[in-house]
């Protein structure tokens, strides 16, 4: 983890982005580099024969294996039912330090 080098070592262990992917890639990869992310959710349409931005989760995908940011894909009805779309103890348990940041369309 790069906590060390930021601002928040004593506000977060581990770094955790949420971004509903789109047809863009920056939107989602800047934010992810520029605070040192530990760890990216990507959120996916749940069906995916429906779903036409995956050549962009694709992109993401591989940008993030270089970057060595580990990622997991959030299948979820559109639109977000639930903010994230997942319950918050889905992500984690109570005793984790996290800071999520959750990108918006």
């Amino acid at each position: 983890m790069h906590t060390i080098d930021t601002i928040m070592p004593s506000l977060a262990n581990l770094r955790v982005h949420i971004a509903p992917v789109g047809f863009e890639v920056d939107r989602i990869v800047i934010p992810v580099k520029q605070t040192r992310a530990d760890k990216i959710w990507l959120l996916v349409h749940n069906n995916s024969s429906e779903d036409k931005s995956l050549p962009y989760q694709k992109k993401l995908e591989q940008q993030f294996k270089k970057l060595k940011i580990q990622v997991e894909i959030g299948r979820i009805s559109i639109p977000i039912p639930y903010p994230m779309g997942y319950a918050p103890n889905e992500f984690t348990n109570a005793s984790d330090k996290l800071f999520f940041l959750v990108s918006v369309i």
